[in-house]
């Protein structure tokens, strides 16, 4: 079966990255942009693994990159939900 380029839901990984990117540029004067990239690639590895598994469970590419999507969200948000 041919996997078009098309149909992966390539906006997780821009999801996934935004947090470490934003809290980068937000520190910019206090560390080194070298300093992240282990956190980002840990952060798309950490997507791309979400993607690929809830594709494996539901079988279609859209509702993995949902489902992902709204996982990653509650990841990186849960310190702000947490403290209010």
């Amino acid at each position: 079966m041919k996997v078009s380029l098309e149909r992966i839901p390539l906006h997780v990984i821009w999801l996934g990255l935004f947090p470490v990117l934003a809290l980068l540029s937000s520190n910019l004067g206090q560390v080194r942009p070298t300093i992240g990239y282990r956190a980002l690639a840990l952060s798309a590895l950490l997507a791309l693994v979400l993607l690929v598994l809830f594709r494996l469970i539901l079988g279609d590419w859209s509702r993995a990159g949902l489902l992902t999507s709204v996982g990653l969200l509650l990841f990186f948000s849960y310190g702000h939900v947490y403290n209010a």
